[in-house]
């Protein structure tokens, strides 16, 4: 039996930061975006999991170029990262407007577990 390539979404960010904890910061809603999005590909599809990466060239402050990337498996069933992390940072931004849409995302999974 042969395995089906796992959908994948590949997000690649570059740029010139003083630290990894730099970049993370700046960068911290579109990779959580990120996030979102492969679960919504997720709600709509027959799909079970998606592998959604992050690549990122870091130029620090020395010049030096940093390649790193990270990738999360999604799995449909398993939605908790939404409304145990993802949200949050959303909520600390005061962008309620998207702590909605998660909420909304959210439940629409969840009922498809029962």
């Amino acid at each position: 039996m042969t395995r089906s390539k796992l959908h994948t979404i590949d997000v690649h960010v570059t740029g010139e930061y003083d630290s990894f904890n730099h970049f993370m910061e700046s960068n911290r809603s579109l990779i959580y975006e990120g996030v979102i999005e492969s679960f919504k590909q997720l709600l709509g599809s027959r799909k079970r999991q998606i592998k959604f990466i992050v690549n990122a060239d870091l130029i620090l402050h020395y010049n030096e170029t940093v390649a790193w990337q990270t990738e999360f498996i999604l799995v449909k069933k398993e939605p908790e990262i939404l409304v145990e992390h993802i949200i949050q940072h959303f909520e600390k931004n005061e962008e309620y407007e998207k702590c909605g849409e998660i909420l909304n995302l959210y439940k629409s999974l969840t009922n498809l577990k029962k």
